[in-house]
Formats: structure tokens, C-alpha cells, sequence
């Protein structure tokens, strides 16, 4: 970048804030890559943790030896016969790492990776299961997840079989999904898909297909009390090759608990927009779109399934070693039923760009409803150290309506915890688009460059406030 052309954005940024007496604010951010809600036992990710035979990481179409789980339990999956491996395939859905069950090392050669010492949740326990897939162009689907490993099990599938599509079975009593036909049904796991199945002991179990909740019939989920352990792709209690999941697995998560209903839907706006997978409903980012950038990782947000109960965490997502850096926070209680803020950005390392005066890492922030919204930028969790000393004038929030970026600053409150940097946003004020955090020269700074207030007030006239 050129000296004129730092020095520009400088002037143009320091402006807004010396004209608007904008005061900015910080705040501590306490997310964890490691756990995206509460009780979360169990996150395998195809993008980290696959283990070839030698225990290194798998490269493309290695078979898979290890599973690494994590979550905070460390309940990782293996498979010790070479012809039960899955491979890793290293550019799956939405051009992502996968694991490939294909059932291809002969015949009783089930491709399955299985734990035999730990329970993913406690018999007849409450849980949550989503899984990230795409069954085989001519596959019928099967089983991609079971509890235990001796009937009474309890199975998650997708599973086309006999002309009746299932979803559950214990071993003995089985759930199927009726409201569709089988076919279209395994139309759309041939695809990227997002499945979540919700476990209740004396309940049917709930079951949504790329956001759309499923009508199930047959009996009710009976408490899992068989031999110890899980499998993902396959099952224990049936013979080989009967139920196998005939497929990809991208990514699975377990929780030891029932979802609410914000959680569900912000986990599988998570989970579509890394994978490419469409949903029917509950879509409540946008940003995942080709016109918007593809801005598909690390999707978290806030939301609210009616006026008095239902607020998900603050939570976030992260696909990275340095963690994502942003945190959402509703203010005022603003969050009303069936309101959501989402937020989501690009793969790969942040660093400061335009002359070390802005993060490179940009989120795509997608608002519905009406909600007042704290930003909250976390240097430390965006693999970044914070600049010491510098006062609250130093920072901006910078906004783009469009990528490629014209960005602007945000006319917003703000102070200073620790080293975070949070901006209080109306809900007018939180416009759809691209956000991120930028510095500016201190006075004296700017003083030394020959930049006066009255070429700072010529800018000024220059810049957007939203």
C-alpha cells in the first residue's frame, strides 16, 4: 500500500471519529471453540482430528484409524481392521474434508468407527444428534450414528428400506418418516444435508431434514441400555451390511440434552452453510450465498423462539486454532420471539491488513427482526495481540454494504474491557452486510503526519454514518 494511500484511510477513519464524539467500548469475550452450547459430549469434524493408520493426519484418500472427538470429552472413534476403514476424502461437500463409508472391503466389511469404553450420554438420557452428510449417488442412506452397541441401542439414520424411509430403531421398535415420499426423501440425502434428531424416552423421536421438521411414526424411544460404547456409520446389534450408512460424514455433534428451538436452528444454519446443504426452513443467514460472498464458516448468532423463553447462548463457533474473534450480545431485551442475529466469515488466518490498520477477518452479520445487538471484537480469541495503551478514539467499526468492500464507519457508543472492543448497535443501526474493527493514529500520531482538524473536516463531509 502506498504512503498517500495509508495516510487516506487514516484521515477519513480518525475523522468520523473526531467529528461524531463517538466513544468506543471493549469487552471480555468468554466463547469456546470447544463447545458450541451447553453439554455438548460429543464433535467430530472431518476439517480436524482424522487420523490415518499411522497417526498422522489423513491425507486424501487415506483410510481413517482415528476419529479425534473435540468435544471436551475426548471420546474419540477408531477402527483397528483394515477393511472396515473409512477413507478421508479431502474435498467433500462445499469443497470441505469428509469421511467416506463406503462398505467396499468385501463382504461382512462394514466401514464403521466405533468407541467400546465410553457412553456418548448416559442410558435413556436426553440428547441432541445433528450430522452433516451426503449419502452415495445410488445409495439408500442407513445408519449414521447409534447409541450402545448391544439392543436396546438407539440409532440415527436416514435410511431408505423395504419402501418405508426410517429414521430411529432401539432394536426393536422402529420410527419411520411418512409425510414425504421415501424417494424425494432420499432425493435430498443424496445431496448435502443437515440432520438433527432430538431423543426423548417415552416419546417419538423428533427428526429434522434440512430444517424441516419430520412427522414420524411407529413407537416411542426406549432408554438404551446395552453393551457400552457408539458407532458412527454403522451399528453393532444388526449383522453387517444390514443398516450401514453408505455415504459421507462431514461433521457430527451430540449433546446430553434436548436443543431449544434457537439452538436447533442456529447449529443447523451453522451446519448448512459450511457444507452447501439447503434448507427448507428456519434459513436464517444469508450470507452463505455465492452473491454475498460465501462467507459460510464459523455461523453463530443469538435468537429467540417466543417472548419469554428460548434465548440461545452468545455462543460461537469456531473452525480454527485462534478461535473466531466476534461475539453477539442482545441489548434491552430487544430479542423478541422468532428473532435472530447471525453472523459468519471466511476461512483462514486473520491478520491487519490496509497498512496493519484493519483485521482481515470480515463477518457477514445477518439480522431478522429487530434487534439491538452488541458487537463485541476479541483480539485474543482473533488470533491477534491488542495494541497497548491506545485510548477508545482509536478504534472504529467499519461497515461494507458489498464485497468487494466500501467500507465506512459506524457511528456508535462503544468502551474498553480487557482486550476486547464492543459497539452497541439499534437494531436500525445494524444493517445487513460486512463488519469489522480497525485502528486509527493517535492525535499526536496524526500531528507528526501534518494531518490537521481542518483536512480531517474535509473528509468528514466524505463519510457515511449508518
Amino acid at each position: 500500500m502506498s504512503l498517500r494511500r495509508f495516510l487516506s484511510r487514516f484521515t477519513a477513519w480518525t475523522l468520523a471519529l473526531c467529528c461524531a464524539g463517538a466513544v468506543w467500548s471493549f469487552h471480555v469475550s468468554t466463547s469456546s471453540a470447544a463447545q458450541i452450547f451447553a453439554n455438548n459430549t460429543i464433535w467430530f469434524r472431518a476439517d480436524t482430528g482424522v487420523l490415518n493408520p499411522s497417526n498422522n493426519p489423513a491425507a486424501n484418500n487415506d483410510p481413517v484409524a482415528t476419529w479425534v472427538d473435540q468435544s471436551v470429552s475426548g471420546f474419540n472413534v477408531t477402527q483397528a481392521t483394515a477393511g472396515k476403514r473409512p477413507v478421508y476424502i479431502a474435498a467433500g461437500p462445499n469443497g470441505l474434508p469428509t469421511v467416506q463409508f463406503d462398505n467396499s472391503g468385501g463382504a461382512g466389511a462394514t466401514d464403521v468407527l466405533n468407541n467400546t469404553t465410553n457412553n456418548a450420554v448416559a442410558a435413556g438420557s436426553n440428547r441432541t444428534v445433528l450430522v452433516a452428510g451426503q449419502a452415495g449417488a445410488t445409495s439408500n442412506g442407513g445408519t449414521m450414528f447409534t447409541f450402545r452397541r448391544s439392543t436396546p441401542v438407539n440409532t440415527n439414520s436416514q435410511m431408505l428400506f423395504g419402501g418405508t424411509f426410517y429414521v430411529y430403531s432401539d432394536g426393536v421398535t422402529v420410527n419411520g418418516d411418512i409425510p414425504n415420499p421415501a424417494n424425494a426423501t432420499l432425493n435430498e440425502i443424496r445431496s448435502p444435508f443437515v440432520s438433527v434428531h432430538k431423543s426423548v424416552v417415552g416419546s417419538q423421536i423428533g427428526v429434522d431434514l434440512n430444517g424441516v421438521q419430520r412427522t414420524v411414526n411407529g413407537g416411542v424411544v426406549a432408554s438404551d441400555t446395552g453393551t457400552t460404547g457408539f458407532n458412527v456409520g454403522s451399528r453393532d446389534d444388526q449383522p453387517a451390511g444390514t443398516f450401514d450408512w453408505n455415504g459421507q460424514i462431514s461433521e457430527v455433534l451430540v449433546y446430553s440434552r434436548v436443543l431449544n428451538t434457537p439452538e436447533n436452528v442456529i447449529a443447523e444454519n451453522y451446519l448448512s452453510s459450511k457444507y452447501g446443504a439447503t434448507l427448507g426452513a428456519n434459513d436464517r443467514y444469508v450470507g452463505d450465498t455465492p452473491g454475498n460472498g460465501d462467507y459460510d464458516f464459523e455461523v453463530f448468532g443469538i435468537g429467540r423462539d417466543n417472548a419469554t423463553t428460548n434465548l440461545s447462548a452468545a455462543g460461537t463457533v469456531s473452525t480454527g486454532t485462534a478461535g473466531t474473534g466476534l461475539a453477539l450480545t442482545e441489548l434491552g431485551g430487544s430479542l423478541a420471539a422468532g428473532e435472530y442475529v447471525l453472523a459468519g466469515q471466511k476461512n483462514g488466518a486473520n491478520t491487519l491488513t490496509d497498512g496493519g490498520t484493519r483485521w482481515s477477518r470480515v463477518w457477514y452479520v445477518d439480522q431478522t427482526g429487530s434487534v439491538d445487538t452488541r458487537l463485541t471484537f476479541d483480539f485474543s480469541d482473533g488470533g491477534l495481540v491488542m495494541p497497548g495503551n491506545l485510548p477508545s478514539t482509536s478504534f472504529l467499526l467499519l461497515y461494507s454494504p458489498t464485497d468487494p468492500f466500501a467500507f465506512s464507519a459506524v457511528n456508535a457508543a462503544a468502551s474498553i474491557s480487557g482486550d476486547t472492543v464492543s459497539f452497541d448497535l439499534t437494531s436500525a443501526a445494524l444493517l445487513d452486510g460486512y463488519y469489522t474493527l480497525a485502528t486509527v493514529p493517535e492525535p499526536s500520531t496524526l500531528a507528526l503526519l501534518g494531518i490537521g482538524a481542518i483536512g480531517m473536516a474535509v473528509r468528514a463531509r466524505r463519510r457515511r454514518f449508518v
